[in-house]
């Protein structure tokens, strides 16, 4: 939204409006499922670990899928989360790693 506000300064309300609406329905899921921690799980585990350039191509995955509202996002991410894979406890760290296989 505050790119929204930054491009009203400069007039480009309105392609800013319509370059972000393809993906409005990715971010309010993510806002909802992921960043308030409600899906839980390996699936916020996952998200939380992403660079911020992966959770941008994720999102596009999202928005590329049609998600167009929270309730197609969540069950997109269920979805994903049967494509994760947890790996075996390493053992010289103790730490599982978290794989996203296609």
């Amino acid at each position: 939204m505050e790119l929204v506000i930054s491009g009203q300064e400069y007039g480009y309300r309105e392609q800013l409006i319509d370059a972000a609406r393809p993906a409005f329905g990715a971010l309010r899921s993510y806002d909802q499922h992921i960043a308030t921690g409600r899906l839980g799980g390996i699936v916020c585990q996952y998200v939380n670990a992403l660079t911020p350039w992966q959770l941008l191509d994720l999102l596009g995955e999202m928005a590329d899928a049609g998600i167009a509202h929270t309730g197609g996002g969540e069950r997109w991410l269920q979805g994903m989360a049967k494509t994760l894979k947890v790996a075996a406890t390493n053992p010289i760290t103790g730490r599982q790693t978290i794989k996203r296989t296609a």
